[in-house]
């Protein structure tokens, strides 16, 4: 279970979540994480970023990675950027979120200045 928070779907539980960060429609910064993958229940890049767009009414885009496999993508001009992914290992009771790696097949990793203008939105948690 997910608790959305100024834009970004904390994890309700410790575990290690693929993520994929974005900017907003005011240049906010953006989380979606995937699924626990400590309950064998992770997630592609891929289908994070489709069920983002899907709670935001927009119709993703289809493209193929270097592999030959079908990847989703947002529209030009949809309001939202896509500009890291990776992996978090997050502890809900130490409030930290660790942040590294990166996505194959959107060919991006976890974007830094990101996770700063997170650490403004959200000083309570420990975000590297």
């Amino acid at each position: 279970m997910e608790q959305q928070t100024q834009n970004t779907n904390w994890p309700s539980e410790s575990g290690l979540y693929k993520v994929i960060q974005l900017d907003g429609l005011e240049g906010e910064p953006i989380l979606s994480f995937g699924r626990n993958e400590m309950d064998g229940l992770g997630d592609y890049h891929t289908n994070i970023l489709e069920g983002f767009a899907s709670k935001n009414n927009i119709k993703c885009e289809e493209r193929y990675d270097p592999e030959g496999r079908e990847v989703k993508f947002l529209p030009e001009n949809c309001g939202y950027r896509v500009v890291g992914a990776g992996k978090c290992k997050f502890s809900l009771e130490n409030k930290t979120a660790s942040f590294y790696g990166e996505s194959f097949s959107y060919n991006l990793e976890i974007d830094q200045k990101h996770l700063s203008r997170l650490k403004e939105r959200f000083p309570d948690m420990a975000i590297k």
